[in-house]
C-alpha cells in the first residue's frame, strides 16, 4: 500500500509476465542493456565502518585504477558437459532384500557393501529425496582439532569438482533439477539431495563425482575465511544463535564438534589442513567403504 502498488497473487503474476517470457530474446534482452548502459553518468554508492584518511581521495584513486584495466571480449566458453565420467558397464547386484514393515520401508544389500533404505512418502509431489551417510563424520576429527568438522563443508561445496569450478558446475547442470550438499554430522559424513525422477540418474553420477573427484580449489580458501567471519558475526549479534551455541556447549561437555569456540583457534586451521584430514578419512577409503543411503520419494 505504501508503493501503491496493487496487490497480485502467483497466478497473477504468472499470467502478466508469461506473455513478455515468451518474447523475451537473449538478444533483444541485450539490445536493451546495451541501450541503458550507454548513459553518460553513472552513480556510485560507498558505504561501510572501515576508518579510511581521506576517504574521498582514496574512492577516487581505486575509481581511476579500475578505469584503467584492460577489459577483454567475453568469449563463448565450451563448458564440459556433466556428466563427465563415463556410466559404470557393471550393474550393481543385489544379494539381499529386506522388507522392514515395522517402519514400511525396504533395504537392499549390494554386493559392492553399499546399502540402500526405499521408502514412499507423500512428502512432496514427483519429488525424491535421498542422503548418502558414509563413513565416520565427526568420530574421525584428531583431538584437538575438531574445528575441522565445521570448515570442511565449507571446502568441499564450494570447490566443485577436479575438472569443473563450482560456477562451471552449476553452469553444466543449468535447467536440471540436481543438489549434492556435504555436510559432517556427528558419526557420519553426509550428502543430501532433492531431485524429481527424470533427473534422478544424473543426481546419482553428481553425487558420485562428489565422492570421488572433489574440487578442492583454492578458492574455496577464500570463501572459508569469511564464512568464519560471517558465523562470529552471527554469534555476536544474534542473541537466539549465541544462547544455542553457549547451550550446546554445555549440554556437549566441551566436545568441541557440537559447538563453535573461541574465534582465534578456528582462524589457525588452514585450507591445506582441512583438505588433507578430508582426504585421508573419507574420500580414498579403499575398498571396504561402506555407503548407506536413504531414499524417500513421491511418485
Amino acid at each position: 500500500l505504501s508503493e501503491n502498488i496493487p496487490f497480485l497473487d502467483a497466478l497473477q503474476n504468472r499470467d502478466m509476465l508469461k506473455p513478455l517470457l515468451e518474447k523475451l530474446t537473449k538478444e533483444s534482452a541485450l539490445k536493451e542493456f546495451q541501450k541503458y548502459w550507454a548513459c553518460d553518468h553513472r552513480l556510485i554508492g560507498v558505504s561501510g565502518n572501515a576508518e579510511i584518511k581521506n576517504a574521498e581521495n582514496e574512492i577516487k584513486k581505486v575509481l581511476e585504477e579500475a578505469q584503467a584495466i584492460q577489459l577483454k571480449t567475453q568469449k563463448d566458453e565450451a563448458l564440459l558437459a556433466f556428466p563427465y565420467e563415463p556410466k559404470p558397464t557393471v550393474p550393481g547386484k543385489i544379494i539381499l532384500k529386506e522388507e522392514i514393515k515395522e517402519f514400511g520401508f525396504t533395504r537392499l544389500f549390494f554386493s559392492n557393501n553399499v546399502v540402500v533404505n526405499v521408502k514412499k512418502t507423500d512428502y512432496k509431489k514427483n519429488c525424491i529425496i535421498f542422503n548418502i551417510n558414509f563413513g565416520l563424520g565427526g568420530l574421525s576429527v584428531p583431538a584437538e582439532k575438531e574445528g575441522l568438522s565445521h570448515l570442511a563443508a565449507i571446502v568441499i561445496n564450494q570447490g566443485g569438482l577436479d575438472k569443473l569450478s563450482k560456477t562451471d558446475l552449476t553452469k553444466s547442470l543449468a535447467g536440471k533439477n540436481v543438489s549434492a550438499n556435504f555436510s559432517v554430522a556427528a558419526n557420519s559424513f553426509v550428502i543430501q539431495a532433492e531431485t524429481i525422477p527424470d533427473d534422478f540418474e544424473l543426481n546419482l553420477q553428481l553425487c558420485r563425482a562428489l565422492l570421488l573427484n572433489p574440487g578442492f580449489r583454492e578458492e574455496a580458501d577464500e570463501v572459508m575465511k569469511k564464512a568464519i567471519d560471517q558465523m562470529y558475526h552471527s554469534l555476536e549479534s544474534n542473541i537466539s544463535e549465541y544462547y544455542q551455541n553457549a547451550l550446546m556447549s554445555k549440554l556437549s561437555r566441551g566436545n568441541r564438534f557440537l559447538f563453535f569456540f573461541e574465534r582465534k583457534i578456528l582462524e589457525t586451521y588452514t585450507f591445506t589442513a582441512v583438505k588433507l584430514w578430508s582426504f585421508s578419512h573419507f574420500i580414498f577409503c579403499g575398498d571396504n567403504f561402506r555407503i548407506s543411503s536413504n531414499l524417500f520419494w513421491e511418485s
